[in-house]
C-alpha cells in the first residue's frame, strides 16, 4: 500500500461519520455495484464494490479505523502500525474479491437455473437461529442480501451445470486460501464445518458452538463464510450432494477441517462421544436380537442393559462437562 486511500470519501461519509451512518451508506453502494443489478460495466463495477467493501470494513471496525486516523494524521511515523494497517488492508481487500465472486456464483446460479426471484429464509434463518437475533443487527445490505440468496428458492435447482459447478470450486478453494491464512477466522470455520459434519451423527461441539455464537456476533466476513458452508448442508456425502454437485467441494472443506481439528476434536471430546456412541448401537442392536430369538439369554440381556445404562449416564456426563467449560 504505497498510500493511503480516503475511505470516507469512497463511502461519502464525513471524517465523524457514525458507525449507523457508515454502515447505511455501504447498504446503498453495495447495492449500486452488486452484480445481480447494477446496469454498469461489469469491471467498473467490480471495481467499485470491492473498493467500497474495503473502506466499510476498515471504518466499521472501531480499531482499524482507529489506526487508520493515526495514519492519515501522522504517515509512517510508526512503522510498526503502518505495516500492520498494511496487512489488514490487504486481507480485506481479498476478502471483498471473494464477496464480489461469491455473488458473481449465486447471481449466475439463480439467472441460469430459470428460478423465479423472491429472497430466501433457509440459511439465514438457521444461521440467525444459531446466532440469537444476529440477523437483525446486520439485516440489510449485502449482507443480508447473500443470507437470503443462498437459503432462498434459488437453491431449489439441485443440480449445478458443468460451469457452475466450476465456479463453485473455484469459490470455495479461494475460500479456503483465504481462511487459512486468516487466523481470527480460521478456528471457527474449522469449527463450523466440523459442527455439521458431526452433529447429523449425534456429536455434539458445545464449546465449538459457542465460540461460533460469539463470531457470528462481531464479524460480518464470518458471516458470509458461514452462509456459504450453509449452501451444503451437512456435510456428509449423500445422494442430494451429488447431483448439487458438492461432494469435490465438501471433500474439500472436510480435508482442510481435518487438518486443524486435533485442538477442536480434544475441546470437545469427540473422540469419546464416537467411542460411546459406537459401543452403544453395536449393543442395542445386539439387544434386539437377543430379544427376539426364541431362546433368550438373560443373562446376556441383562449385562447389555447395564452397560448401555452406565454408557448413557457416560454420556450425558460428558456433555455436562462440555455445557459448562
Amino acid at each position: 500500500m504505497q498510500r493511503l486511500k480516503d475511505y470516507y470519501a469512497v463511502l461519502g461519509v464525513e471524517e465523524d461519520a457514525s458507525q449507523e451512518e457508515i454502515k447505511e451508506r455501504y447498504r446503498e453502494l453495495s447495492k449500486k455495484y452488486h452484480p445481480d443489478v447494477t446496469e454498469l460495466d461489469p469491471e467498473y463495477a467490480k471495481k467499485k464494490f470491492i473498493e467500497v467493501s474495503e473502506a466499510y470494513h476498515i471504518l466499521i471496525d472501531p480499531q482499524k479505523r482507529k489506526d487508520y486516523d493515526y495514519l492519515r494524521k501522522y504517515g509512517k511515523a510508526n512503522s510498526a502500525l503502518w505495516e500492520r494497517f498494511e496487512k489488514d488492508v490487504a486481507n480485506i481487500h481479498e476478502f471483498a474479491r471473494i464477496l464480489y465472486e461469491m455473488q458473481k456464483y449465486f447471481v449466475y446460479k439463480m439467472t441460469s437455473s430459470g428460478v423465479g426471484g423472491g429472497m430466501g429464509v433457509g440459511a439465514g434463518a438457521y444461521i440467525g437461529w444459531r446466532a440469537g437475533g444476529l440477523l437483525g443487527a446486520i439485516a440489510g445490505g449485502i449482507i443480508g442480501g447473500l443470507l437470503g440468496m443462498v437459503g432462498g428458492s434459488k437453491l431449489v435447482d439441485l443440480i449445478d451445470g458443468g460451469e457452475k459447478q466450476k465456479l463453485k470450486s473455484e469459490l470455495t478453494s479461494k475460500i479456503i486460501s483465504y481462511v487459512e491464512k486468516t487466523p481470527e477466522l480460521r478456528k471457527p470455520f474449522v469449527e463450523y464445518i466440523l459442527l455439521k459434519k458431526y452433529e447429523p451423527q449425534g456429536i455434539y461441539l458445545p464449546v465449538a458452538y459457542s465460540h461460533i455464537q460469539k463470531i457470528l456476533e462481531i464479524d460480518e466476513r464470518f458471516v458470509v463464510l458461514a452462509a456459504y458452508l450453509e449452501m451444503f448442508g451437512n456435510f456428509n456425502k449423500n445422494f442430494v450432494s451429488s447431483i448439487k454437485g458438492s461432494i469435490e467441494d465438501i471433500d474439500m472443506l472436510v480435508e482442510f477441517a481435518f487438518d486443524y481439528a486435533e485442538e477442536i476434536g480434544a475441546e470437545n471430546k469427540i473422540d469419546e462421544q464416537i467411542e460411546i456412541l459406537e459401543e452403544y448401537k453395536k449393543l442395542k442392536e445386539e439387544l434386539m436380537r437377543l430379544e427376539s430369538s426364541f431362546f433368550k439369554d438373560r443373562r446376556r440381556i441383562s449385562l447389555i442393559k447395564q452397560r448401555l445404562e452406565e454408557l448413557e449416564e457416560k454420556y450425558k456426563s460428558i456433555l455436562s462437562e462440555l455445557e459448562n467449560a
